[in-house]
């Protein structure tokens, strides 16, 4: 079963909290009671900017807004795993795999971000196929070729 965790391109909402965090750092005490439901959206998305623009500060609005959108995703797919006890438990017995991506709306095209990268603190187990499919491969040489050797001779 897959469950697949969807932000997107050009979102008010995490460029709003992009644009409150870099004019302020902290969104307004009650904001939620100041824009309503918006305002509640704004206080889930507002850690996922703030990191955004701590980590990128010298980055543009857009390149904020892009990077606090993928942190959001990471976080509603944490948050879905705190939160949900049926989630949790189909992503623990690994029955159920979030996936987070983000949908361009003027291209149409998909960007995956894959599973979190820190499932296994979520799910408070070690995760050996979640590390198979989400660690690179690691590559080594298995043979050593011998320059003094020649296939001359060896029918080759």
């Amino acid at each position: 079963k897959l469950l697949v965790v969807t932000g997107h391109t050009k979102c008010a909402a995490v460029k709003d909290a992009v644009i409150a965090v870099r004019d302020s750092s902290d969104l307004p005490t009650g904001a939620d009671a100041v824009y309503g439901n918006f305002g509640t959206l704004l206080a889930d998305i507002f850690p996922s900017a703030k990191r955004a623009v701590q980590e990128a500060p010298n980055a543009s609005v857009e390149e904020q807004v892009q990077l606090a959108t993928k942190y959001n995703v990471f976080n509603t797919m944490a948050r879905l795993i705190d939160r949900s006890e049926i989630v949790y438990t189909g992503v623990k017995i690994e029955e159920l795999q979030i996936h987070g991506c983000n949908y361009d709306i003027l291209s149409g095209e998909i960007e995956w971000y894959g599973q979190h990268p820190e499932l296994e603190r979520l799910c408070g187990r070690e995760m050996p196929m979640h590390k198979w499919k989400c660690q690179p491969y690691v590559t080594m040489q298995t043979w050593s070729a011998n320059p003094g050797r020649s296939r001359q001779g060896q029918g080759g």
